[in-house]
C-alpha cells in the first residue's frame, strides 16, 4: 500500500512539474509546495457490510488540491465535468492513472 501511495504522489509531482514548465515557470514552482505541504490519500473508505446496493458512496464534491489522482476502479461511477458543465463517465484503463487538475475558486 505504501508503494502504491508513493507512486500516486510521485505521479502528482511529475504532473505538477510538467504544468510549471508548460506555463514558463520554474520546474519546482508547484511541486515544492506539494512536497512540504499537506496532501491526502483519501480512498472512499466504505464498510461494505453496511452499504446496500444503490447507496451513494461519494456524492458530487470539489477536490481541494492542485491535482487529484485516481487509479482504476472495480466499479463504475466516477464522473467528471467539462468546463461547459457537461458530465461524463470516466474509465481508467488497466495500468494507468487519471490525474485531474483543479479549478481555483
Amino acid at each position: 500500500m505504501d508503494e502504491w501511495a508513493s507512486n500516486m504522489k510521485n505521479g502528482c509531482l511529475t504532473v505538477s512539474e510538467m504544468l510549471a514548465v508548460g506555463l514558463g515557470m520554474e520546474k519546482d514552482f508547484f511541486s515544492k509546495t506539494i512536497v512540504n505541504g499537506t496532501f491526502h490519500l483519501a480512498p472512499t473508505a466504505v464498510d461494505l457490510e453496511k452499504a446496500k446496493k444503490g447507496d451513494v458512496l461519494a456524492a458530487f464534491h470539489r477536490d481541494f488540491s492542485l491535482v487529484t489522482i485516481h487509479g482504476k476502479s472495480r466499479f463504475p461511477g466516477l464522473f467528471a465535468w467539462l468546463n461547459t458543465g457537461e458530465r461524463f463517465q470516466v474509465s481508467v484503463p488497466d495500468g494507468h492513472l487519471l490525474v485531474q487538475a483543479g479549478k481555483q475558486l
